[in-house]
């Protein structure tokens, strides 16, 4: 896994980012070693990260983290959403643009 930082080492996009500012983490795939396997991308986008050879040493949320649930809830929609247009784009032979 990817992960796309700011200079206060908060993600701000995940695997891929239009954004030449962003520092690239690379993370371990390993679900052992990163929490991150399995969240959506928005909740991922709502911590901060460092990381050492691809193993996370800290994570922390930088917004509220009762907040987190809902982020995680409205992701999990956007990532189904997203999904569908890359399987649909795929199918179809259309190029999809699609940023979230």
């Amino acid at each position: 896994m990817i992960v796309y930082v700011n200079s206060n080492n908060e993600i701000k996009d995940v695997e891929t980012t239009h954004d030449d500012t962003l520092i690239p983490v690379e993370l371990s795939d390993d679900p052992e070693a990163n929490p991150f396997v399995g969240w959506s991308t928005a909740k991922i986008c709502c911590y901060k990260v460092q990381a050492i050879n691809g193993e996370i040493v800290m994570y922390t949320p930088y917004i509220p983290s009762s907040e987190l649930s809902y982020v995680d809830s409205i992701g999990r929609r956007i990532d189904a959403l997203t999904a569908k247009l890359d399987f649909i784009a795929m199918e179809t032979d259309v190029d999809i643009e699609s940023e979230v």
